[in-house]
């Protein structure tokens, strides 16, 4: 197997950074809206503001990036393209999953929630999806998805 070229690694590197400002700029506005939920709810204490901060579809990015991480780390460079490429969709598609591989994170994410943890690390790549998921801080359990769809 021939190594990729420099400079398509470096764009891909580029990608990366692009869709982290993108991710920051989310986690910015998230810790933006908090203050403003925690006073409507002390002026009507009945008001439920979290659905302001979307932690599912942050986590499921997150994971996605992260897994991108892996894969370059491992040199499987078209894997970690094809995840940003998701990552890029769901940011042009102002956070809706219509991706099919984004929406298979996000999918994992929710199942893992339904279940009580909270994703650290998807891996969809292999022939067992697993993740690596929170429970109860700090002790990170290792989970096979079996609803993450193909």
């Amino acid at each position: 197997m021939a190594a990729e070229p420099l400079w398509q690694r470096s764009r891909l590197a580029e990608r990366a950074w692009r869709i982290a400002n993108h991710l920051i700029v989310a986690g910015l506005l998230a810790c933006a809206a908090w203050p403003v939920v925690q006073i409507a709810q002390r002026i009507a204490p009945g008001y439920e503001g979290g659905y302001l901060v979307t932690a599912a579809a942050l986590v499921a990015l997150e994971a996605m990036l992260a897994a991108a991480e892996q894969a370059l780390t491992r040199a499987d460079f078209a894997f970690a393209a094809r995840l940003i490429g998701a990552v890029e969709d769901v940011l042009a598609a102002r956070n809706l999953f219509f991706d099919p591989l984004a929406a298979r994170y996000l999918r994992a994410v929710n199942d893992l929630a339904a279940r009580g943890y909270e994703a650290q690390l998807i891996d969809l790549s292999g022939p067992t999806p697993r993740a690596a998921a929170i429970r109860q801080w700090p002790i990170l359990e290792d989970i096979p998805l079996y609803n993450s769809g193909q």
